[in-house]
């Protein structure tokens, strides 16, 4: 199947998972009542700057943090991986990392620990865990969600990438595609979490860490949109504007695909219209996702006829296989 190339055998699969497991609940204890912190965010919104905070700030230091992206890189294989495909390296560890982050997850609710968990909130599934899980066995649910316009976070995909290219052996890269989708599907899981309250405590920050929604306020959706639609302040351009160009000469220098050179070029001069035009950059396009799916499938099966690459080809089909358009 497809990506299905590096997936491990049960028994190497249940090794690493043991190893995982020993690093996660080192040191840590269950406790009576615990506390889950459930974030929130499309991908490059930030939300590991409200990880490191919850973890630095809180009184109480027994609390595990769960970020599925992290148990990617415990697969035996991963360098190779990412040698080989590149910005498909998460692609290519789906089928382990997925029953790794939910054997954890399952596990740390069962024995009551204190936890940290990251996610977009792409998809209601976070909706039916608390509901069926994290409120059976008692926790006390505190959603933490950050709110960034989306020509901001999609910068920050490239800027993180070419950040952890040069810092370390694998690097972590997000489609357009699950981007937009985590984006839009945010609001809608939010929109359940506010309507059925299935939380204790609930928080909506901007990027710089203020408070724009908290318990007791009505309308998280809109809270946010007003957020993501704010026009871009000046520093915003400059300093968004200087991001792009030394990603753009960084990525020409190591050759980097056209089609990502070419998004990345859009990006800055959306930036530059935002500025003439004084009003907030926004650039989604969700309702293409189903043609683009489509015309990726077509590419795959008649390769003589496709206009784009395959790394595209299989980004498009990724999501595809995992969205269920």
């Amino acid at each position: 199947m497809l990506f299905d190339e590096y997936k491990l055998p049960f028994e190497m699969h249940e090794r690493v998972l043991d190893k995982i497991r020993e690093n996660i609940f080192r040191n840590k204890k269950p406790v009576f009542r615990p506390q889950v912190y459930i974030l929130g965010g499309q991908p490059g919104a930030g939300k590991s700057v409200l990880t490191e905070s919850i973890l630095k700030n809180s009184d109480n230091d027994n609390i595990i943090s769960i970020n599925g992206d992290e148990f990617r890189l415990w697969h035996p294989q991963a360098r190779e991986i990412f040698q080989k495909h590149g910005k498909m390296f998460a692609e290519y560890t789906d089928a382990d990392f997925r029953t790794w982050t939910s054997a954890i997850f399952d596990e740390a609710i069962q024995n009551h620990y204190n936890m940290v968990f990251e996610g977009t909130m792409r998809t209601n599934q976070i909706c039916n865990t608390i509901k069926q899980k994290l409120l059976p066995a008692g926790y006390q649910i505190n959603i933490l969600v950050v709110a960034v316009p989306e020509i901001k976070s999609r910068i920050s995909i490239y800027s993180r990438y070419q950040e952890q290219l040069e810092k370390y052996p694998i690097a972590r890269f997000t489609s357009r595609l699950s981007h937009d989708a985590a984006y839009q599907g945010m609001l809608d899981t939010l929109q359940q979490i506010e309507s059925e309250h299935l939380y204790h405590t609930i928080k909506v920050y901007n990027r710089a860490g203020e408070t724009l929604f908290q318990t007791g306020d009505k309308d998280i959706v809109s809270a946010i949109k007003k957020e993501r639609q704010k026009p871009l302040s000046k520093e915003d351009i400059a300093s968004l504007t200087e991001q792009c160009d030394i990603l753009l000469e960084k990525m020409r220098a190591r050759n980097e695909d056209e089609e990502y050179i070419s998004d990345l070029s859009y990006l800055k001069q959306i930036i530059i219209k935002a500025q003439q035009n004084k009003k907030a950059p926004l650039i989604s396009h969700f309702d293409d996702m189903k043609q683009s799916v489509q015309n990726a499938r077509k590419a795959y099966i008649k390769p003589e006829a496709k206009k784009l690459s395959n790394n595209k080809i299989r980004e498009i089909l990724s999501f595809f296989k995992n969205n269920q358009i």
